[in-house]
C-alpha cells in the first residue's frame, strides 16, 4: 500500500476530524497539485440505517450537533467475502494508523460493520456558502433555523443490486427508511 497510497490533509474539510483521505500517489498523466482519493465499496446486507440528508436529527435545534447519517452492514451468510472486505478496511486502517501515529481499533471478522458520519458541519462565517433547500428537501423547514450556524451535508450515495444484476445507485433525500 506504501507504495501506491499516502493520506492527505483536506484543508476544505470542515470537520476536523475528518480532514485526512487515503489517496493515490501517483496517477499517470495527473495535472499538478491533482488530488485523487481512494474510494471503497462495500458490500453487504444492509441492517440499520438512516442516510437522508439530516440523518437522525430529530429537528431539535439542540439536537443538531449529535445528528449522523450511519448504515450498518453484515456479511448477510457470506463468511469469505465478508472476511475479505473487513481484511481490506482493517490493512487500509493499519496503513493510516502508522502514517498518522494515531491508534486504530481494527474491526474483527465476525462483527457488523458501522459506517457513520455527520449530518450536519459547524459553519466557518467567513467562507459560508448560503445552501438553500427545496421544500421536498427540508418538508418542514427545520434546517432554516439553524443554517447560521450549521451547514448540512448531502445524502449519502446508496446503491443497490436489482434483480438482473444491475447496479442503481440512489441519493437518499426522501423520508428515512428502516
Amino acid at each position: 500500500m506504501a507504495e501506491w497510497a499516502d493520506v492527505y490533509k483536506d484543508t476544505e474539510s470542515k470537520d476536523p476530524s475528518r480532514n485526512r483521505i487515503l489517496i493515490y500517489k501517483n496517477v499517470p498523466n495527473m495535472a499538478p497539485d491533482t488530488v485523487f482519493p481512494v474510494a471503497i465499496r462495500l458490500q453487504g446486507l444492509l441492517r440499520q440505517f438512516r442516510v437522508d440528508r439530516f440523518g437522525n436529527w430529530t429537528g431539535r435545534d439542540t439536537d443538531v450537533h449529535r445528528a449522523v447519517q450511519h448504515a450498518t452492514l453484515s456479511s448477510g451468510g457470506n463468511k469469505k467475502a465478508w472476511d475479505t472486505t473487513v481484511t481490506s478496511i482493517n490493512l487500509a486502517c493499519e496503513y493510516v494508523s502508522r502514517r498518522l501515529h494515531v491508534p486504530m481499533q481494527g474491526i474483527a471478522n465476525d462483527k457488523d460493520l458501522y459506517l457513520q458520519r455527520r449530518a450536519f458541519i459547524k459553519t466557518n462565517r467567513e467562507k459560508q456558502k448560503r445552501l438553500s433547500l427545496s421544500r421536498l428537501e427540508d418538508p418542514e423547514g427545520s434546517f432554516s433555523r439553524v443554517q447560521q450556524l450549521w451547514n448540512a451535508q448531502r445524502p449519502l450515495r446508496v446503491a443497490e443490486m436489482t434483480g438482473v444484476g444491475e447496479d442503481h445507485t440512489d441519493e437518499f433525500s426522501t423520508p428515512n427508511r428502516r
